[in-house]
């Protein structure tokens, strides 16, 4: 397999979702668990992404619970709902930590709004306004409904070492298990395009370069897409 060292390129900006006519809702609370498992970098056993959401209505009151979500093990997070006229409603899920552990671990978060009426909505979880929906679903707000959101169409969800999109290994090597000309963007922990390729997979990218840090990776090419979350 090709390797390659990977040469920092600062990008300006960062793509996040915005519309001018959207509401911004704060929850009325934001609860979140203690840390259920630490997170290894390398994948070498058969792994399977824990991630779901479900949504309830009860008195006007829509919660949203969040289990098995990844992040570093001390994160301060938010998650606000921006609802807009064409009946779409997004949950982001924001890390307002001012220092990121070295270490990454799995917990449940719950939290509520008001002022969300019942309807026919496009309802997404975004997370930190770039890698795009981790969970998605079109669904009927209804007092007393339950419903769990999907995967996004394409998303990997079970693979193992040797057949993930990607992985992590030794010495910070990025493992990209795709098919031909991808692009690979890699954002740290506040959201910032930190770096942007285009390569030839399968490949190994070396990653030693980057400072310490939090990451997320993101592989596209035109069959596929997968993210990585990564401690360097």
């Amino acid at each position: 397999m090709k390797k390659m060292k990977l040469m920092m390129a600062m990008a300006i900006g960062l793509g996040c979702w915005s519309n001018s006519q959207a509401e911004v809702i704060q929850p009325l609370w934001l609860e979140q668990s203690e840390c259920k498992e630490d997170v290894p970098n390398a994948r070498s056993e058969k792994y399977t992404d824990p991630l779901r959401a479900t949504l309830s209505y009860e008195n006007g009151v829509l919660t949203l619970s969040v289990y098995d979500y990844q992040n570093h093990c001390c994160p301060d997070l938010r998650i606000v709902a921006n609802t807009d006229t064409e009946g779409e409603i997004h949950f982001f899920i924001t890390d307002v930590s001012y220092w990121i552990c070295d270490c990454i671990c799995r917990r449940d978060l719950e939290c509520a709004y008001e002022g969300i009426l019942e309807g026919h909505y496009k309802v997404y979880l975004d997370e930190e306004r770039y890698i795009g929906p981790l969970l998605e679903k079109e669904i009927d707000i209804e007092e007393g409904c339950s419903v769990t959101l999907d995967k996004p169409a394409g998303v990997e969800s079970v693979s193992s070492a040797a057949d993930s999109p990607l992985s992590m290994g030794r010495d910070h090597v990025l493992t990209v298990n795709m098919q031909g000309q991808t692009e690979l963007e890699i954002f740290d922990a506040e959201g910032r395009l930190m770096s942007a390729m285009t390569i030839q997979a399968p490949v190994e990218v070396s990653l030693a370069t980057l400072p310490a840090g939090l990451y997320i990776l993101r592989a596209t090419n035109a069959d596929n897409s997968a993210t990585l979350r990564t401690v360097r």
